[in-house]
């Protein structure tokens, strides 16, 4: 028999009960790691640097609103951050080891110019433009899993799918399985959790894992294609899939 509530116990001593739980709490759940268990996520061998440009410093840039410089191990986007256009955002991906305990760390301009070096001219006046602060921080992942639930517990977003942020897509991924939950909790009624939290899943699986995967490879627009399916994708119009049989089994 389930339970009818989950009564949650804080750090700091404290706590509550609720009539279900969410785990948005990202790629270091531990919503996760009490519904299965510890599991260190991934470190990929790939680290991003974050940093942001002031238009000022830039003049007769090639690109209209944002661009991507691609090589085999690594690679740098720029885009615009503000309608006014005066600032881009810069952020790469760069093979680099990762032994700290933390998922970031403070970088530099130097550190950017010498893990781009021999990069395409523009990408040398962009981090000659960089000014402030300069970041990076280590990507990590977990393999595809199922269930995404147990009992009244259930995840969203990085805490059930981690991805690299290769397609700027985990966000967005994150708000579509929260608007998908309550879309299937109204649809079977608030009385039946785990048949909406198997509708949940059906829904949003093959979709997550596809992005993910994509994200892993960071392949997407690199040729052309036809991106509708990510940018067009409404949540409330896609027709509802009924949770198969196969994934009710997983659950056993």
């Amino acid at each position: 028999m389930q339970p009818s509530c989950v009564r949650m116990k804080f750090a700091d001593e404290t706590s509550a009960s609720a009539d279900i739980v969410v785990g948005a709490d990202g790629v270091f759940s531990k919503v996760r790691e009490w519904m299965f268990g510890p599991e260190e996520p991934i470190y990929t061998g790939y680290i991003g640097h974050r940093a942001s440009i002031p238009a000022r410093n830039l003049r007769h840039l090639s690109f209209e609103d944002h661009a991507k410089w691609w090589a085999p191990d690594r690679h740098l986007i720029v885009y615009f951050l503000t309608n006014r256009r005066d600032e881009l955002y810069l952020v790469t991906g760069a093979l680099e080891k990762w032994e700290r305990p933390i998922s970031w760390t403070n970088s530099s301009q130097q550190e950017l110019r010498d893990a781009f070096t021999g990069f395409h001219s523009e990408c040398q006046r962009l981090i000659d433009g960089v000014e402030g602060e300069v970041t990076k921080w280590a990507f990590f992942e977990r393999p595809p899993m199922r269930p995404w639930h147990r009992n009244r517990i259930v995840m969203i977003g990085d805490a059930c799918h981690p991805m690299k942020p290769h397609m700027a897509q985990g966000a967005a991924i994150a708000i579509e399985d929260a608007a998908m939950l309550l879309r299937c909790m109204e649809a079977t009624g608030p009385d039946d959790i785990e048949v909406a939290f198997r509708l949940y899943e059906a829904n949003r699986m093959p979709r997550a894992n596809k992005v993910q995967d994509l994200s892993r490879h960071n392949t997407w627009l690199r040729d052309p294609c036809d991106p509708t399916w990510v940018y067009g994708y409404d949540v409330f119009s896609e027709p509802l899939v009924e949770a198969s049989v196969e994934l009710a089994a997983s659950e056993a």
